[in-house]
């Protein structure tokens, strides 16, 4: 398991690390690219060359700054994993498709979080980026954002059909993962598939009385 971290503000990632007391060579997966190799891999992107520097790594962490848009899509184009921190990102989002990809605050990344995230995978081996957005409490925060984002989709569209692709981005493969209940995940799974009529207002409903239920038991 091997992430890079690609940070083209180097002063600024220093403070950062200071003011929330993170040590990151301790970690032996993670590698810090330099400046010479960040000055490298923009030209092999720019002119096409071959990126196996960036093919052992699992996870690619990197300010979006650091890349332009173009440089961005080639490195999407590989299919890893991604997070891109910013000072200009008010608001963090997850997304699975086509990639799993975060977009998260900077002075969010650089936090508490970020040690949580690293010790996870030193202790567990396992990539889980939600931490970096959420905290050790990942599994209730997406729980709860689901719940919100489900409240807002069906009291913004009341008496409107809503289609599969309406739920894509809530009902994601993450959450399906970590909820325990057989029904739910069923009724979750129906959703995808063939939306939601207007008046199926009880499925919903009880969409969301199972994940009161999910969410109690990870409040616990």
């Amino acid at each position: 398991m091997k992430i890079i971290l690609i940070e083209d503000r180097i002063i600024r990632k220093e403070l950062f690390l200071e003011r929330s007391e993170i040590d990151l060579s301790q970690y032996g997966f993670l590698k810090e690219i330099s400046a010479q190799e960040l000055k490298q891999l923009k030209h092999d992107i720019n002119f096409g060359k071959d990126l196996s520097f960036l093919s052992e790594f699992d996870l690619i962490i990197t300010h979006k700054s650091a890349f332009s848009l173009n440089q961005q899509d080639v490195l999407s184009s590989m299919g890893k994993s991604i997070v891109y921190f910013s000072g200009g990102i008010s608001q963090s989002f997850y997304l699975e498709y086509p990639f799993p990809c975060l977009h998260i605050n900077s002075s969010d990344f650089y936090s508490e979080n970020l040690i949580v995230f690293l010790n996870n995978i030193k202790d567990n081996g396992q990539i889980e980026m939600l931490i970096l957005q959420f905290g050790i409490k990942w599994k209730l925060n997406l729980l709860l954002s689901t719940r919100d984002k489900i409240k807002q989709l069906v009291y913004k569209y009341v008496n409107v059909d809503l289609f599969a692709e309406d739920f894509s981005e809530i009902f994601t493969d993450k959450l399906l993962t970590i909820i325990s209940s057989i029904q739910l995940k069923d009724d979750i799974a129906e959703i995808r598939e063939f939306g939601l009529m207007w008046n199926e207002v009880e499925k919903i409903n009880n969409v969301l009385e199972r994940l009161n239920q999910e969410i109690n038991i990870n409040i616990l």
